[in-house]
């Protein structure tokens, strides 16, 4: 079998901007690269606490369901708690969006205040990172609505 030669001058090496972090082995990040990094580390662990929180969610329904389907007529001591549960974790996933909205204008404000568009991690822009946040951010708000509307729809179902 041969091998077909490939001229050199069709490949360029690739040029990456070094990482901050690599440039600074020891040191702390400073600037925007760590006002970026820690905003991202936020709405990460908000990810979490909103996933956590949906899996609860999802719980209480399923017993809400369960509960309601054998009686339909009669509103236990049971479907009541459950009622309030899925209220309290309604409040904690508002308390998430309100976070992930803080999320989304702080990056929003670190882009203006920072006018370069250099890659602040390896490829990763100012502007990149801020166009990610906003899609997991507008992602997160739009499953709440849903939720708040299936939570409503439980509701009157429940006790109308």
């Amino acid at each position: 079998m041969q091998r077909k030669s490939v001229s050199p001058s069709k490949f360029r090496p690739l040029q990456i901007s070094q990482s901050p972090v690599a440039t600074s082995p020891g040191k702390n990040l400073t600037g925007p690269a760590r006002v970026a990094r820690d905003i991202t580390a936020d709405l990460f662990n908000t990810v979490q606490v909103w996933n956590d929180n949906h899996i609860k969610g999802a719980q209480i329904v399923r017993d809400i369901a369960l509960l309601k389907g054998d009686n339909l007529d009669e509103y236990s001591k049971g479907l009541e708690d459950c009622t309030n549960n899925l209220h309290d974790l309604v409040q904690k996933l508002n308390s998430c969006v309100e976070l992930f909205s803080k999320y989304r204008n702080q990056i929003a404000a670190l882009k203006k205040v920072e006018r370069r568009n250099d890659p602040l991690f390896i490829s990763l822009s100012i502007s990149d990172i801020e166009r990610l946040i906003i899609v997991i951010v507008e992602g997160y708000l739009e499953e709440f609505k849903v939720n708040i509307q299936c939570s409503l729809v439980y509701y009157y179902n429940i006790y109308l």
